[in-house]
């Protein structure tokens, strides 16, 4: 019991903290950019500021579209089990949207395309993999 109560409290206060750092992030984030350039020489600066726009636009629309596409998902699902009359579809509807937006194995297997075969390995004696 006290292991589940200490279990809660841990994840109420790292849903807070993640809240308010969310909410400092937002609030404060032109600051935050101008201390991390601050980083870069002066000569770089400029093009590092455009890189990092660039970068933020393209996570922004990425970021909106996946969340629209779990939006749909989970509407869809909402919509076709409660059509079929399933208890609690809501919940079930909830857990298909989450589970959209969990990235699949088959998109970061791509980060491991260029990982050396066990052919390979064995044909240039290679003992690390």
């Amino acid at each position: 019991m006290a292991g589940a109560l200490a279990g809660l409290a841990g994840g109420i206060f790292g849903v807070f903290t993640i809240l308010i750092l969310t909410f400092y992030i937002l609030v404060d984030s032109e600051n935050l950019r101008d201390a991390a350039l601050r980083l870069f020489p002066k000569s770089r600066r400029t093009r590092v500021a455009a890189a990092s726009r660039e970068v933020t636009v393209k996570v922004s629309a990425w970021l909106g579209g996946q969340l629209l596409v779990a939006a749909v998902i989970g509407s869809s699902s909402a919509i076709g089990l409660w059509a079929m009359g399933i208890p609690f579809f809501y919940v079930l509807a909830v857990i298909c949207a989450i589970g959209e937006l969990i990235p699949s194995s088959a998109r970061s297997s791509r980060l491991f395309r260029h990982w050396p075969s066990r052919r390979r390995c064995r044909r240039r004696k290679w003992s690390w993999c």
